[in-house]
């Protein structure tokens, strides 16, 4: 899928490459492969690369209008050799081919982002920046109506006086207080019982 996720690009075992919208659920475009293909990676500026056999081929504007050949095709000159994987580095103009021989690495100008936005996909980004925008991330999972305001107890005005509210957090200092000191003397009867045990 392209990073609009507008379009889908699909291969199989009969050798051909559809193009889908995603939009309309329709197929626009059908190109035919010589062998099935072995991987596929789509870059960051809509460059499509299928790998088959020995050969990776670059498509421009395939989902656009139907191309009669490829942007760019590269040829390993092993016969022997058979691609494996392949991916578009993110904001460089590479593609990292993967063979059964070992690792390949194709210039593919114009496919990667040269303007990145540091708000949208920041590749300097630090520990904590990338922590912080999982959170973010997980926020935005969240239904809406678990993280806003009741709206039915947000509008309501305390009609009580002054002296009642005073007299309420006086007493809510008491037994915070209260608490402390059952919480310390407890702590310190149990050193005793320790002491003694030893």
């Amino acid at each position: 899928m392209d990073s609009s996720g507008h379009y889908l690009t699909t291969t199989g075992t009969d050798s051909k490459m559809r193009i889908w919208d995603l939009r309309n659920f329709k197929q626009l475009f059908e190109y035919f492969n010589p062998l099935p293909a072995s991987s596929i990676d789509i870059s960051q500026k809509g460059l499509l690369a299928v790998s088959y056999g020995n050969i990776v081929e670059i498509w421009k504007d395939y989902q656009k209008t139907k191309q009669k050949e490829p942007y760019m095709k590269h040829h390993f000159k092993n016969n022997q050799t058979r691609t494996k994987n392949m991916k578009f580095i993110n904001f460089e103009d590479f593609l990292g081919v993967g063979t059964n021989f070992g690792y390949s690495s194709l210039v593919i100008p114009g496919s990667g982002e040269a303007n990145f936005d540091t708000f949208e996909n920041n590749p300097f980004q630090t520990k904590k920046q990338r922590q912080t925008e999982e959170v973010k991330m997980l926020l935005e999972k969240i239904q809406a109506n678990m993280i806003t305001l009741d709206p039915n107890s947000v509008n309501k005005i305390d009609y009580r006086s002054k002296s009642i509210l005073k007299r309420e957090k006086e007493q809510e200092i008491k037994e915070r207080a209260d608490r402390v000191m059952k919480d310390q003397k407890k702590k310190n009867k149990m050193r005793l019982t320790n002491k003694e045990s030893k």
